[in-house]
C-alpha cells in the first residue's frame, strides 16, 4: 500500500521550492551587474517561471524544470516543446513586449550531445539551424498538436 494519495502534490511543491531558491540565487549575482538595483525586479509565475524587468520592460524570461529524478532532456521532451510553446505565444502577442528578451530553460535534466537542447544552448555547439531542422522534422512525424 502506497503511503501517497492521487492528490499527493509534493512533487510540485519540490518544483517551486526549486524556482524561488534559484531565482533568490540569479537576484543577488544581479544586484552587482546592475547600475541601479532598484531598476531591476524579478518576479515568480508572473511573466514567466522567473522572470527579470529593467526598466519595466521584460529583459530575461526562465522556465524551470524541476525532476526529482536525473533524468536527460530528449529531442522529444515535453519540458523542451511546452516551453518553447509558452515563449512562441508570449512572442506572438502583439501587446506584450518579450520581444527582445533573453529565454532560458533551466532544468535539472542533462541535455546530451547533438541533442535539440545543446544546439539551442550556449555552449560551442549552438546550432539554431540545425536545432530548426531537428525540430521540424519532429513536427512533420509527430501528431501531439498541443505544443
Amino acid at each position: 500500500m502506497s503511503d501517497l494519495s492521487d492528490f499527493d502534490a509534493s512533487a510540485s511543491a519540490l518544483g517551486y521550492i526549486y524556482q524561488v531558491r534559484y531565482a533568490l540565487l540569479l537576484a543577488l549575482r544581479k544586484i552587482g551587474e546592475v547600475d541601479d538595483p532598484d531598476d531591476c525586479f524579478v518576479s515568480i509565475e508572473k511573466l514567466d517561471d522567473v522572470a527579470f524587468e529593467k526598466n519595466g520592460m521584460p529583459h530575461e524570461l526562465l522556465q524551470s524544470k524541476y525532476h526529482g529524478k536525473s533524468g536527460n532532456l530528449t529531442d522529444r521532451s515535453a519540458d523542451i516543446w511546452k516551453t518553447i510553446r509558452i515563449w512562441a505565444e508570449m512572442i506572438s502577442n502583439p501587446s506584450q513586449q518579450y520581444e527582445y528578451a533573453i529565454y532560458t530553460l533551466l532544468t535539472t535534466e542533462q541535455a546530451q550531445p547533438g541533442s535539440l537542447a545543446e544546439r539551442l544552448g550556449t555552449g560551442i555547439n549552438r546550432d539554431v539551424d540545425q536545432a530548426m531542422i531537428t525540430m521540424r522534422e519532429i513536427c512533420v512525424e509527430t501528431s501531439n498538436q498541443t505544443n
